[in-house]
């Protein structure tokens, strides 16, 4: 699980880790969980995504755009 693993970073830093972390996920055979609130994060690692909306989550969707 990943939670909001970048909010704190600066904009180079946060590249490096970003550029890092995709190799790991890249070559892990499992799932992983990534929590964040920016759009950006979840289209550059993640396959699927669930929204939440004041704790109630929608429908598990492929990312399309469909932000």
């Amino acid at each position: 699980m990943l939670d909001e693993p970048f909010s704190a970073l600066d904009f180079y830093l946060k590249e490096q880790l970003q550029l890092q972390v995709k190799e790991v996920l890249k070559n892990y055979s499992g799932d992983a969980l990534l929590v964040t609130h920016s759009r950006d994060e979840v289209y550059r690692f993640c396959e699927n995504s669930l929204i939440l909306d004041r704790g109630f989550g929608g429908f598990p969707r492929k990312n399309r755009g469909d932000f």
